[in-house]
This record gives C-alpha cells, structure tokens and sequence, in this order.
C-alpha cells in the first residue's frame, strides 16, 4: 500500500504542475503567460481571476488517471487557491481507511509540493495548493491543503 501511496504521490505533482509549467512560461520572467496569451504580473497571480484562468485551461485536458483507481477530475481557482478535485475510482472496500489513507499521503503531497519549481511562484505569492479527495459517489475521503508557509515561502 505505502508504495501505491509514493507513487500516488509522484503522479499526483507531476502530473498536474507539469501541465502547468507547459501552459504558462513564467521561470525567470518577471510576467507570468497566461494560456490565453495574456501578460500578468507574477503579484496577480492570487487573484480569483487568473487562478480560474489557470484551472480553466487545465480543465481542458482532464480527466487524468494519476494511479491505479485515482483520477484527476478537475481544477478549480478561486481567490489565493487553486483547488484539486480528485476521485477514487475504485471502490473502497471495508477495510479501507480514510485517515489513514489521506495521513500516508500528506507527507508526500507536501514533499513534492515544495521541491516543484513550477509551484514556487505560486507559493512565493501566497497560493494555497488544496488537493480534495472523494469517492466516486462524492463522499468525502479527505483534503490536503499545502500553504506557502509550509514550503518556506
């Protein structure tokens, strides 16, 4: 299980902050490119405005398989957050441990979180990274938020 949960993990970043990093080209620049062409300053990134820019674009290449019976199903962006939305596919059997679960994955979540680059101009500028868990029915498995502050930012 623990090594489902690495793996998880690894995907889960690589995945959704390499789509990010091919759509915006902002390392080393002081604007950030929004999908649509558009020119930011890196200070506007918080705002609900271009975070929903961010998340609308990466919507477009949703829904991702990022582990065995897990998915990325959609990105939100709202004021200082960008919000991931993902669903366990496969269903749980009785056995299976939500705290426990989400508790195996935090530390990775916040590992590869703060050592991506591409998520650096967010954290510096104060955005929330909030990773939401959910069955297929929409029953709550658990939340992960990752604040600058806990990448050192």
């Amino acid at each position: 299980m623990k090594k489902v949960l690495k793996y998880l993990g690894l995907f889960l970043f690589l995945m959704v902050v390499g789509m990010v990093a091919v759509r915006m080209n902002w390392l080393g620049t002081n604007q950030v490119f929004l999908p649509t062409g558009e020119k930011v300053n890196p200070e506007e990134l918080p705002s609900s405005e271009v975070l929903s820019v961010v998340a609308e674009q990466m919507n477009q290449a949703l829904p991702i398989k990022v582990g065995r019976g897990m998915e990325l199903r959609s990105v939100e962006g709202v004021q200082g957050e960008l919000i991931y939305h993902y669903i366990k596919a496969i269903p749980s059997s009785e056995s299976f441990d939500r705290n426990q679960f989400i508790e195996d994955l935090r530390p990775l979540v916040l590992r590869r979180a703060c050592k991506d680059q591409g998520m650096a101009i967010f954290f510096t500028h104060g955005v929330r990274a909030h990773y939401d868990f959910r069955e297929e029915d929409d029953q709550l498995i658990g939340e992960i938020i990752i604040t600058p502050r806990q990448c050192g930012y």
